[in-house]
């Protein structure tokens, strides 16, 4: 039976940003990698503006305003960032220092839990405005996954990456 999001599933959400953000910026600081030091930092400061977001709609659920506040936010586009990077510092600069590989692998795990989540919290409520904020956040964290799996198979696996990645995502990587 589908219903209004319910403040445990909120809190729950709330938690698990907050757990990413923490995971982000102490993966930042251990990796000596710009590019992945770079993604790291980018992805803790969206995870705080999820929790924001999160927030506003337990605040406004808890004051009974919750027609007010389901209008997504727009997120500042990941790719569009590190192109700049690579941009400003170029790729070779990019490749030096390639470590904490095991932290990007965990960060992609993370980011496949947190779509999970905001995907069952979609299926469940039946106000229009939830659905298309978890739908929205869905799409986010799909974009933070698909950020941390192209820069992952950048760093690790260049070779594959310029045969079969290439095409797919991120294409500006390889100039």
């Amino acid at each position: 039976m589908k219903e209004k999001v319910s403040s445990r599933q909120l809190k729950t959400a709330i938690t698990l940003e907050r757990e990413g953000c923490n995971f982000y910026l102490r993966m930042a600081e251990k990796t000596r990698n710009l590019l992945a030091q770079r993604l790291f930092l980018s992805l803790a400061g969206e995870e705080i503006q999820h929790m924001v977001r999160i927030q506003e709609i337990y605040n406004a659920l808890k004051e009974g305003k919750e027609e007010e506040i389901y209008s997504p936010k727009r997120a500042k586009n990941l790719e569009n960032e590190i192109r700049e990077l690579f941009e400003k510092l170029g790729a070779e600069t990019l490749r030096k220092n390639v470590d904490n590989i095991s932290g990007l692998k965990t960060a992609i795990k993370l980011e496949m839990k947190s779509y999970e989540l905001y995907q069952r919290m979609a299926q469940q409520v039946s106000h229009p405005s939830q659905k298309q904020f978890f739908e929205a956040l869905m799409k986010e964290e799909n974009n933070h996954f698909v950020a941390l799996e192209n820069t992952y198979r950048y760093l690790t696996d260049s070779p594959h990456w310029y045969a079969v990645e290439e095409s797919k995502v991120w294409n500006w990587m390889s100039t």
